[in-house]
Parts: structure tokens; C-alpha cells; sequence
């Protein structure tokens, strides 16, 4: 029987033929079934036979090179569903939780009902700036959309659903880094005078002179605290589980563990605060609970809850002046303080686990730093933020760098150190730091 002219295939194409419908339809074998070892057969469809012969030809040339990908109906939003259950195991609870509300609230509303092999980057690149233009987002949380996006994308890529990640080569709006903005100069030695008799005021001061995040000071246990060598070990954070009401003690942010030796008035500071707590468990008897061993609890034992602490920081903020100033910032000036100070770059980013650049920090050419490879002593260059702090209010028509003396001279750091813990504590008498500092020679019997 003479073959039809609209089923002829053309000649090396496969089979073509024109359906009943009008469509045209070109069938290929897409490989063999590792069970049975048959054939998988698949079709494309086209308006016309020149275009259904474009796209097998495509085919054929995806199957030479290993680049095919099989044909499915699957949407964007059944990919992210799949995603966000199956292929997020090694992703912190937090960061789950964040990529599910990025794909809830702003990927599946605007490209849920597109097919993931049809997903174009020209469509990607309007959604972004839609996100921008009709939303209003920042550039900053535009970016984390396309973080969450590109990572689902690339993982399909992975896979073999499609052939190209269609989110890469996507202009983004440019990300401003927001300026550094540590507590002023002259509002640091009011602050130190705000906290005193504060209910968090160890809490404050310990984060002042070591620049520890919210987080790691909220997480720190007595078992990371060593008295007898003076270090203070930073391993965890109290974290908030996203959508419920829970703190739990977390990981690090970078999980990079670190240890740092901080002034001797830190760790002063933590002893009486451990005493405190102790005079605390008395007076609540069966009510205690502290069960984490942490430093910092309120009068129950219980971990104290970050937004109360960092609304205690801004009602003291707005009555020195400053109400913009963030927690956050306490951070920052640590960071300024210890660089002006004299200590190197790279000893500031581990003390801190930065992974960025400091010179912004002390808004300083890079090259005033000083970059020094060997110390007299590791105590000087600990206690230097003290004295920076405190000279300041000890001597206020000096300049704001200490005098050299202090920052080479273990005795005097620790001798300043105890001065400026009694004036902000109140916990030395009068006549014993008088006896100290009334010789005007005083420092004569450290020179060498």
C-alpha cells in the first residue's frame, strides 16, 4: 500500500506525520528501558512540518552530545515543592525556613504555573525587576529570591530536567553595603555610665569590649568561660526558631568556633555576674532553671529573650542621643576601637570571625594599621579597647589614642583596666585607687 504523502518522514529525520488534528508529530527513540531493554519512544508536536523537524533535529543533536533531557510536564511550583522537601538536608532550620517563605510569598505566585523545561531567562529577568518595580523590594532581598531560585534551578539542572540553568547570566540591582556606623566617640564613656545598676549591664559590657554578636553573647555557658587562663570560648548562639516561639542554642552563624582573650575587666565582669546568678538561684529555690548553664539569664534561670534585650539597648540609646544606633553596632565599635588601637587586621577578623574587610571599619587607609608580626604580649593588645574606652573619660583633653606606655606595658593596661571597672562599678573604694595613683611618678618602676 503506497504511504501517504502527509506520513512520509522526511529523508535521515525519524518518522513524521500530520495528525487528524492538523498538528504535525515527529516520534524518536529517547533510549532503551534498563529493565526490559525496549525502546522509550517520545513525540514532539508542531503547527507545521518544518517545525517539528527544527525540533527533532535538536533532539538528535541533544542525544549525540549527552545534552538531552527528557520531556516532562512538571511546573515550577511542583519542582520547588519537591525541592524545598527532598534536597535541603544538609541546610540550617533557619535557612529552610527562609527559602520556603522566599518560594511561598514571592517565586510560586509569580512563576508557579510555568513549565520548569519552558522557564526562559528573559522571564527571570522580568521577575526580578518586578520584584523591584512593583513591589518596592530592596536589591538586597531581590538577591536572596535569586539565591533561592538559581540553587532550585541548578539542582534541576543537576538532575537532567533541563538542559541550562535559566537564572544565570541575570543582571541583579546593585546591593549598597549600608556604611559602618559605631558608637560615637564621645557617647562611649556614657554609655558605660547608662548601664550601671542596668539589669543587663554586664551583659552590654562584655559586648562592648569584645564585639560579640547578639546571638553569642545570648549563647554563652559558663563551661566556655576559663578564669584561670582568661579566655572566653565561642562555639554556639540562642537562636529562634523561624515561625514559633522557641530559642534552642544553634551552631555558630559560620560555624567557625573560635577563642579570644578579652580584658581582664571582662572577665571580672563575668565573675561577678556569676555570683550574681548564684545569689539568684538562692533566693528562687525550686524555680530555677538553667538547664543550658548559661552566663547571662534572668532572675528564673531562663535564657533571656533577644528582643527585650535589644529594646533595653534603644530606650538607652534614644537618652544619650543616638536612637538610630543598633545593638548590632556595639559590634562595629569594638571593631573600630581595637583597630586604632594598633592591632592588625587579620588578629580583628579571627577575634571577631569576619570573613570581610576592616579597613571601612576604622575608616582609615588600610596602611595605619598597624601590621606588626610579633607582639611584647598578647595581654596589651586584649586590654587596649579598655584603655582606648577609658582614657577617654579618665582624660578628656588627651587625645584619643592611649599613650604608647599603655599599649606596651602589660601592668599599666591591668592597672588602668582596674581604675576604669571601679569607676563604672563602683566596686573599689575611693581611697584604695587614690593609694594607686597618687604618685606622680608612678610609672617609673616599669620602664626597664
Amino acid at each position: 500500500m503506497p504511504r501517504k504523502s502527509n506520513t512520509r518522514a522526511a529523508q535521515g529525520s525519524g518518522t513524521v506525520r500530520q495528525r487528524p488534528d492538523g498538528r504535525w508529530e515527529a516520534r524518536y527513540v529517547a533510549g532503551h528501558d534498563p529493565g526490559t531493554g525496549k525502546q522509550i519512544r517520545r513525540s514532539i508536536y508542531g503547527a507545521t512540518q518544518k517545525e517539528v523537524l527544527q525540533k527533532l533535529k535538536q533532539v538528535q543533536a541533544g542525544l549525540d552530545n549527552g545534552t538531552y533531557t527528557d520531556p516532562n510536564r512538571m511546573t515550577i511550583s511542583s519542582w520547588f515543592t519537591i525541592w524545598l522537601a527532598e534536597y535541603l538536608g544538609g541546610i540550617k532550620e533557619n535557612s529552610q525556613y527562609d527559602y520556603a517563605s522566599q518560594v511561598r510569598n514571592h517565586i510560586v505566585p509569580a512563576l508557579g504555573a510555568v513549565k520548569l523545561q519552558k522557564l526562559k531567562p528573559h522571564q527571570v529577568q522580568e521577575f526580578y525587576n518586578s520584584l523591584q518595580r512593583d513591589k518596592g523590594l530592596s536589591p538586597k532581598t531581590i538577591k536572596n529570591v535569586h539565591g533561592v531560585l538559581h540553587s532550585a534551578l541548578k539542582q534541576a539542572q543537576r538532575l537532567g530536567y533541563i538542559q541550562q540553568n535559566p537564572a544565570d547570566n541575570i543582571n541583579l540591582p546593585r546591593v549598597e553595603r549600608p556604611e559602618v556606623q559605631p558608637m560615637p566617640e564621645n557617647i562611649i564613656p556614657a554609655f558605660l555610665q547608662a548601664i550601671q545598676g542596668h539589669e543587663f549591664e554586664a551583659l552590654y559590657f562584655v559586648t562592648v569590649f569584645t564585639g560579640l554578636r547578639k546571638g553569642e553573647v545570648l549563647g554563652l555557658t559558663w563551661e566556655c568561660i576559663d578564669f584561670e587562663r582568661g579566655q572566653i570560648f565561642i562555639k554556639q548562639q540562642l537562636l529562634k526558631k523561624r515561625g514559633e516561639n522557641l530559642f534552642r542554642l544553634a551552631p555558630l552563624k559560620n560555624d567557625r568556633p573560635r577563642t579570644i582573650t578579652p580584658a581582664r575587666d571582662v572577665m571580672a565582669v563575668l565573675r561577678g555576674e556569676r555570683i550574681k546568678q548564684k545569689r539568684e538561684k538562692l533566693a528562687a529555690g525550686n524555680a530555677w532553671n538553667n538547664s543550658d548553664n548559661l552566663c547571662f539569664t534572668n532572675p528564673l534561670g531562663r535564657h533571656l529573650i533577644p528582643n527585650t534585650v535589644y529594646y533595653a539597648f534603644k530606650r538607652i540609646a534614644k537618652a544619650l542621643g543616638v536612637p538610630d544606633l543598633r545593638f548590632h553596632d556595639l559590634r562595629h565599635t569594638y571593631a573600630v576601637n581595637v583597630l586604632r588601637s594598633g592591632d592588625d587586621i587579620k588578629t580583628v577578623q579571627e577575634i571577631l570571625s569576619l570573613r570581610t574587610r576592616l579597613s571601612q571599619h576604622a575608616k582609615l587607609p588600610a596602611s595605619q594599621y598597624c601590621k606588626r608580626k610579633h607582639r611584647q604580649s598578647t595581654m596589651p593588645c586584649r586590654c587596649s579597647l579598655s584603655v582606648l574606652f577609658l582614657t577617654k573619660m579618665l582624660f578628656p583633653k588627651q587625645p584619643c589614642t592611649p599613650p604608647n606606655f599603655f599599649l606596651t606595658r602589660p601592668l599599666n593596661c591591668a592597672i588602668l583596666s582596674v581604675r576604669c571597672y571601679a569607676i563604672f562599678t563602683q566596686s573599689l573604694h575611693e581611697e584604695c585607687l587614690n593609694s594607686v595613683f597618687t604618685n606622680e611618678k608612678r610609672y617609673d618602676i616599669m620602664n626597664p
